[in-house]
């Protein structure tokens, strides 16, 4: 049915879809985009809320610290334990020992009236010999109501059990401990009405001996009422411990909760399901959650580490607001893009149905053209003569038949001369291969031409040795023993340099190979020389690969022999073979570790050269090939091969094969 429409029919359904497809997205995405903008404008500004009430919180805490460790220091605790070592009777020191304590006195009552979340200011007695320690309060100032009272004699009390007395007798001069948020307790038990209470301790020291403490408890819950009074209506704010217990709560009965193990418990994790998953993750700071009744809000949160003695402790601070505030300014933007999107369909409508009207003529003539010239390969009548893009369009077709034409020309003298270019490469190829089967033939002669002699010098040097070696003097033996010397490295060199030339010549097929086999089978040759040297060869598992075998043992004998020759004679030698995929998942790493004599880093890429050596002869053996012939192995394999290495500490070859 589509095939019968006329152009103009489906011109116009076309624009009109283009329209609609068009404005629909743009709909779409500007929603999303707005959505998303808003949610994170209004979670940058909780975030600048959550900010600015955790500089208030660290504010007031550190206040907390200075004050109680300014009074410590002051001159007041000076000339009061001063009066008090006094081991006169006179009745002057008596008096000035009660005029330093109602100095102390007023400035614990100055101290109090001063800061609105102090509601106590304690001196505390410590006293400690071979049978016990105390610690009893001297003076207590209190805060009730904005009333500041001093606790009677009869009320003072011992205070050596608490935690935070006991965990501060171990303080240094310069040290303030602040102590577990907890609930206010006198006698032991809990002060109604409830008080969340934190406490700084600083430590009085009479000439290095500790003399006792100055404790300032704060009301930590008018912090966090202030800190709410800054926040709208719909924006709430909690406090939690870092085992998710509340200590701030809306709900003033959800908090401290774990102070009353009979009443229900209250954690963050209860109230609004998926925080957990927010704290648990380092790098989220917001996200969604649902309450129990499965209304969304937005969560900021933000730990605060308060305790410097303690840096693990914390305070975790969120502020939770309903996810519905922001979807309805969403959703009346939403309303407004779909209006706008509709009145931009109907003014497309009209303006495509006026343009057919003007393009519909010349294009069906001009399509009409086009099919005639498709049929005898001659153009009738074109609208060339047009000033406008049907006329261009009509002058383009022209020109491309034209170049058509002569791009099909070109393409086919393209595709003869590919077809000689082909038969040209596989001639060369076969001529590559012949002459690398002319090489090998070569290699081995010349290896043959060249062992025949070094033999003969190595046979008749062990005649002249059987026969005249008592009769030579010492001077010839050395000679002698050098012509030997230099016929076996010299043999030893051949040898090697046939294997390097036949890595790739006479490589055998790929075949999955294990390479824990494999390095069993070189740990089981090379058996003599590690009893020897002493060395642990520790193996881990080992991949299948694909592969050479006989290359591939070849490849592990070198590496594993280099690192038992190259050790260190001071301590145990140690080598380590362990396998990993890379990160991309695309390579097996083959690691050799071992804790030899190392090398400078800048010899990593020199020491895989044909005759690269770092070492004299006489220090340790070997022809400078072995390296060479791993790296054109690995090569083969189409991996690479790489070395760490640091003089004196060891080093670790590196072999990458393909993982497939």
């Amino acid at each position: 049915m589509l095939g019968n429409w006329s152009l103009r029919t489906k011109f116009f359904l076309t624009t009109i879809l283009l329209v609609v497809v068009t404005s629909t997205t743009i709909v779409v995405v500007m929603s999303r985009q707005l959505s998303e903008s808003l949610t994170e404008e209004k979670y940058i500004q909780l975030r600048q809320d959550l900010r600015f009430i955790n500089r208030s919180l660290e504010k007031e805490i550190q206040q907390l610290r200075t004050d109680a460790q300014i009074i410590a220091r002051s001159r007041i605790i000076k000339g009061l334990i001063e009066s008090t070592n006094s081991s006169s009777s006179n009745i002057l020191d008596v008096i000035e020992e009660e005029e330093w304590k109602e100095s102390l006195t007023v400035l614990f009552n100055q101290t109090l009236a001063a800061s609105p979340p102090y509601f106590k200011v304690r001196l505390i007695k410590y006293k400690k010999d071979k049978q016990s320690e105390s610690a009893i309060e001297k003076i207590t100032a209190w805060k009730r109501n904005n009333k500041i009272t001093l606790l009677p004699p009869d009320k003072l009390q011992e205070k050596i059990h608490r935690p935070y007395i006991k965990n501060s007798t171990s303080l240094s001069p310069d040290e303030v401990l602040l102590s577990k948020l907890s609930l206010d307790r006198e006698e032991g038990k809990i002060y109604t009405p409830t008080i969340a209470t934190l406490r700084s301790v600083a430590p009085i020291f009479d000439r290095e001996i500790l003399y006792g403490f100055i404790v300032i408890s704060m009301d930590i819950t008018h912090t966090f009422e202030d800190a709410a009074e800054i926040l709208t209506q719909d924006i709430n704010l909690y406090a939690t411990q870092d085992d998710g217990q509340f200590i701030y709560h809306p709900e003033k009965e959800k908090t401290f909760t774990f102070e009353f193990p009979e009443k229900a418990q209250h954690i963050m994790e209860n109230e609004f399901y998926g925080s957990d998953k927010i704290f648990n993750d380092n790098k989220l700071q917001y996200g969604t959650v649902r309450d129990k009744a499965n209304e969304e809000y937005s969560l900021v949160h933000e730990k605060f580490h308060f305790d410097p003695l303690n840096p693990d402790r914390y305070i975790r601070i969120s502020l939770i607001q309903p996810y519905s505030k922001i979807e309805s300014i969403t959703d009346q933007l939403n309303r407004s893009l779909i209006y706008t999107s509709l009145i931009i369909v109907t003014i497309a409508i009209i303006l495509t149905t006026l343009a057919l009207r003007a393009l519909a003529i010349p294009i069906q003539q001009l399509l009409a053209s086009i099919k005639k010239f498709g049929r005898t390969q001659k153009i009738d009548t074109l609208p060339t003569e047009r000033n406008d893009e049907l006329g261009t369009l009509a002058q383009q077709f022209r020109l491309m038949s034209t170049r058509v034409i002569e791009q099909t020309n070109l393409l086919n003298q393209e595709v003869l001369i590919r077809r000689l270019t082909d038969k040209q490469l596989r001639a060369r190829e076969e001529e590559l291969k012949r002459s690398n089967e002319e090489l090998e033939k070569f290699a081995y002669v010349a290896s043959h031409d060249l062992q025949e002699p070094l033999r003969k010098v190595q046979a008749f040097g062990d005649r002249l040795i059987a026969r005249s070696y008592d009769d030579l003097d010492d001077k010839s033996k050395d000679y002698l023993k050098r012509m030997q010397q230099a016929a076996s490295r010299m043999s030893q060199l051949i040898s090697d340099l046939l294997s390097f030339s036949r890595v790739a010549t006479r490589g055998r097929p790929f075949q999955s190979t294990n390479m824990n086999e494999i390095v069993n089978g070189v740990i089981s040759d090379l058996e003599i020389a590690i009893e020897q040297s002493g060395a642990i060869v520790e193996v881990n598992d080992l991949p299948v690969v694909e592969g050479d075998e006989l290359q591939l043992r070849q490849l592990m004998q070198n590496l594993i022999g280099n690192s038992l020759k190259f050790r260190r004679a001071d301590v145990q030698h140690h080598v380590k073979i362990w396998s990993k995929v890379n990160d991309d998942d695309t390579q097996i790493e083959i690691h050799i570790q071992d804790n030899g004599i190392g090398m400078d880093s800048k010899y990593s890429e020199r020491i895989f050269e044909v005759f690269q050596r770092l070492h004299a002869r006489n220090e340790y053996e070997g022809t400078g090939i072995g390296l060479a012939i791993c790296k054109k192995i690995v090569e083969r394999h189409n991996g690479k091969i790489e070395v760490k290495s640091t003089l004196g500490e060891g080093s670790e070859f590196i072999v990458f094969l393909p993982l497939n």
